[in-house]
């Protein structure tokens, strides 16, 4: 429906559509790591660091398709000089900016990575306590994960919330924290789960092609968008988490 009405109102321009998949942070330019806003992987990262969650619904296998938010900005602007000219096309060219089929990395990698850099790089919290973490726990299945919470937080919530009222609210923080804790582990399963459980690739033939016009005219350094150059785990320990937590913490 949206392309039937970009076709009508294109009018004699060449309609171009890049679709990105989840953006992280900068890779390179204006510099590396660069975030503004709580990105989809980024909720996780954050809940970890700051010790509010270490268990997540995900299959540890599945690939994590994401894209560095200036690589997608290069393809955005290598769109518009490889179709400046490009007058009265009927066609519709969609660029998949993604990395589905260029090596991305699994959500069991992410699970290392995160696990890597806050036992190196504790997070501090308000009060001055510094947050020790715990290996993360990924649940391949529903059942497995419900289980989880069922046994370490529902059932003990229910305890608590007994004790904390008979006590005259001596335990309200900590009730509070824990029940925090529980529901931000369903919230972020259940609106995550499509990433999570992610086993497809994004065709991105044309983005490849995009990316060798690009080489013809030397500028395939300047206006940089593939994904194979980037080391994963490096680019994570050393770039995008750190940039999470001096632009989102």
């Amino acid at each position: 429906m949206g392309e039937m009405i970009l076709r009508h109102l294109k009018e004699n321009l060449q309609l171009v559509i890049i679709r990105p998949t989840i953006i992280t942070s900068t890779y390179k330019e204006p510099f590396p790591g660069w975030i503004e806003g709580v990105r989809t992987l980024d909720a996780f990262i954050l809940a970890y660091g700051k010790g509010v969650l270490n268990f997540f619904y995900s299959n540890p296998d599945s690939k994590l398709d994401m894209i560095p938010g200036d690589m997608v900005v290069n393809a955005i602007v290598a769109s518009i000089l490889a179709h400046e000219n490009n007058q009265c096309s009927q066609q519709v060219l969609i660029y998949n900016i993604s990395s589905s089929s260029r090596g991305p990395p699994r959500n069991i990698d992410i699970k290392h990575f995160m696990f890597h850099y806050f036992t190196k790089n504790p997070w501090i919290n308000k009060d001055g306590k510094t947050i020790k973490v715990t290996k993360p726990i990924l649940f391949s299945n529903i059942s497995s994960f419900r289980r989880h919470v069922s046994i370490h937080y529902s059932l003990l919530l229910k305890m608590l919330k007994f004790v904390n009222l008979v006590s005259f609210h001596r335990f309200d923080k900590t009730y509070e924290n824990m029940k925090m804790k529980m529901c931000k582990a369903i919230r972020l399963s259940e609106l995550y789960e499509p990433y999570m459980f992610f086993y497809e690739s994004f065709d991105d033939v044309n983005t490849e092609k995009l990316r060798l016009t690009m080489k013809e005219i030397n500028l395939a350094e300047v206006l940089n968008f593939d994904p194979r150059c980037i080391n994963w785990e490096d680019y994570f320990t050393n770039t995008h988490i750190p940039g999470s937590v001096k632009y989102l913490f």
